[in-house]
């Protein structure tokens, strides 16, 4: 998976577990800022624009499409954890979030990334 796409994840994860608006987050791997913009049609669907990459990530979840890579996402959330699936890449990750720290762990990479909002 993406550094790209792994930053969109922990954003989504992070609008969903967080209690306060953000459009942005700092990934701590590339020591970066990525900037977001949100449409919630329900709290349920979701539209995020990434602003580097100029792609969109949107739909119903646990459903999303990535524009740029004409694929799919699965996200399922529980408690504050998330499992999911990119069917880009054929690629489980998993995300846990502690008060503003988001970590992904990739398991192609077989690593964690963390991400603070």
């Amino acid at each position: 998976m993406t550094d790209d796409k792994r930053a969109a994840i922990a954003f989504i994860c992070g609008i969903k577990f967080i209690s306060r608006n953000i459009n942005y987050l700092y990934d701590c791997t590339r020591n970066k800022y990525c900037f977001y913009i949100l449409q919630h049609v329900d709290k349920n669907q979701i539209s995020v624009y990434d602003f580097d990459t100029k792609n969109i990530i949107m739909g119903r979840l646990p459903q999303l499409f990535d524009y740029a890579t004409r694929s799919y996402l699965h996200i399922n959330f529980k408690d504050k954890k998330a499992q999911g699936f990119d069917y880009q890449t054929s690629n489980f990750f998993s995300v846990s979030v502690s008060k503003l720290t988001i970590t992904v762990f990739d398991y192609k990479e077989n690593n964690f990334f963390s991400y603070i909002v």
